[in-house]
Order: C-alpha cells, then sequence, then structure tokens
C-alpha cells in the first residue's frame, strides 16, 4: 500500500508532462488551387491574376502553365 502511495505523485508527474509535451495540435493549412473565374485571356502578369483572385475573395494567384498559361487563384484549405 506505502509502495503504491509513493508511485502515485510520480505517475501524476509524468502524465503531466506528456501532456504538457504535446500541447494544442493544430492542422497544416493546405492551399487549395482553382482557376479564376473572371479571368479573361492568357495569362501574362502574376500580378493582374493575383488582384483579381483577390476580388473573387482569394487569398493571392498567379499564371500558371506552359502554352496555355491560365490565372489560377489560390486560398488555405483544411
Amino acid at each position: 500500500m506505502e509502495r503504491s502511495l509513493s508511485l502515485f505523485p510520480a505517475c501524476c508527474v509524468i502524465i503531466l508532462l506528456l501532456a504538457a509535451e504535446m500541447g494544442p495540435m493544430m492542422a497544416d493549412a493546405r492551399e487549395c488551387k482553382s482557376p479564376s473565374g473572371d479571368f479573361q485571356g492568357i495569362c501574362l502578369s502574376n500580378d493582374v491574376c493575383a488582384t483579381i483572385c483577390k476580388l473573387e475573395g482569394f487569398s493571392s494567384g498567379g499564371c500558371e502553365g506552359v502554352f496555355d498559361r491560365e490565372c489560377i487563384c489560390y486560398k488555405d484549405c483544411f
């Protein structure tokens, strides 16, 4: 009985240390891509694309593609 009482505080300390080490777990945000719905024509300027994407509610945007460059908008998704 005395031995189990002496182990109890040690077990509590170990549990507290493990709980503190884990901390709050946050999910890493992924970046979702979507073609712009408002951009017209071939995308030649990342700045223009980003501006249009922001007007559409995205966080940013940029031109992608080699021959058929299109404006792709980005936002964080979970």
